[in-house]
């Protein structure tokens, strides 16, 4: 008999066969469906924060923290700052100039799987 280790969990099945295929049934362990909800986020920031300057995020969720911001990345194709993440719940966040300059108004919002633009006012 063969033993093959399911990739969802740490189940194991055997296989009495040489060649068996084995399809995956939920184990109730909720592994598969953790994996499978985390959807990529895209958020491109159009903005122009002058020569030398950086754009940073801070935020909660898809490991944003309201302390320490991530730099963008410019990218000159889309002509904005990118940022992107997996995650499987809404990721509340801000734009600041060089970390220490925070965009105007309300926090923005990101959606799990969701690709979003947005044009920041800083004063």
């Amino acid at each position: 008999m063969k033993e093959v280790k399911i990739t969802a969990c740490n189940e194991k099945a055997t296989c009495a066969k040489k060649s068996c295929e084995i399809k995956a049934k939920p184990c109730g362990c909720g592994a598969a469906k953790k994996s499978a909800s985390k959807k990529k986020a895209t958020l491109l920031v159009k903005v122009d924060i002058g020569w030398g300057n950086s754009l940073f995020i801070r935020g909660e969720g898809g490991k944003l923290s309201w302390d320490k911001g991530i730099a963008l990345s410019y990218d000159e194709k889309k002509q904005g700052w990118v940022f992107e993440t997996t995650s499987t719940k809404k990721i509340e966040f801000k734009v600041l100039i060089n970390d220490d300059r925070w965009s105007d108004g309300d926090n923005f919002v990101l959606n799990p799987g969701e690709k979003l633009e947005i044009e920041p006012t800083f004063s």
